[in-house]
Formats: C-alpha cells, sequence, structure tokens
C-alpha cells in the first residue's frame, strides 16, 4: 500500500496590514506619550511587556484573526523586540483591567473593532 504523505504549509502572519495609519498629530503625540510612560512605569519589572500599533493575533492558524492596537501591556512575559505578538506562542494575555477599560475607550469605535477586541478573549487591549 502506498503512502501519501504532504508537507504541511506555515501559515504566514503579515507583520503590516497595508494600510497607512490615520492619525492626527495630537494622536501620535498621545501615543508615544502613553507607551513611554508606561514602559518607564513598568521599567523595574522583567515580566511585563508595552508595546503599540503592532499585528496582535489571536487565534493560531487565522492570519485574519487580528487586532491593531494602538498600546497593549503584557504581564508575565520578558520585554525584547517582536515584530508581531501571537497570543498562543507567548502564553499571555494582556492585563485584564485594560480590558475591562476596553469597553469604555472603544465605545465610539466601530461595533466591529470592539467586537473582535473583545472576541480575543483576555486579550485585554487599551486602544487610545
Amino acid at each position: 500500500m502506498d503512502t501519501i504523505t504532504t508537507a504541511v504549509q506555515p501559515i504566514h502572519y503579515p507583520e503590516r496590514n497595508g494600510k497607512p495609519m490615520a492619525e492626527t498629530d495630537v494622536h501620535i503625540d498621545v501615543l508615544i506619550y502613553l507607551r513611554e510612560a508606561l514602559k518607564d512605569y513598568f521599567r523595574d519589572e522583567p515580566q511585563v511587556y508595552v508595546a503599540g500599533n503592532m499585528l496582535l493575533y489571536y487565534e493560531e492558524g487565522n492570519p485574519a484573526a487580528c487586532v491593531e492596537p494602538d498600546i497593549f501591556v503584557v504581564q508575565g512575559v520578558s520585554k525584547g523586540e517582536r515584530r508581531t505578538y501571537k497570543l498562543w506562542e507567548e502564553g499571555q494575555t494582556a492585563y485584564r483591567h485594560l480590558r475591562d477599560h476596553l469597553t469604555r475607550v472603544t465605545s465610539g469605535r466601530s461595533g466591529h473593532q470592539a467586537g473582535t477586541l473583545r472576541h480575543a478573549g483576555g486579550a485585554g487591549v487599551l486602544s487610545v
């Protein structure tokens, strides 16, 4: 009996979504300030990661299952450079109290993004 084997194709998770950032000067200033303030606040915590404007993937095997948070903070993950953030590889989700804050922050945004972020199941994201 002949056996047919197929090679598993690796799944590509893009580092960019191809869309330009549509930010005002005030928005960018606030994002930079908030990211730096959070990094400074957690500077002595080796297991707290602060990032922003990065694709955050929340479902393994589905590159379309991602969000683009302006800022996010993750406890239990070492600091360091990342090109994307994949929940299943890191094994940690972002701070719960930031997730609780998400509903208030995104209330004026499209229901799609707010719903997607809630669907991310613990990927607590603070979007400014």
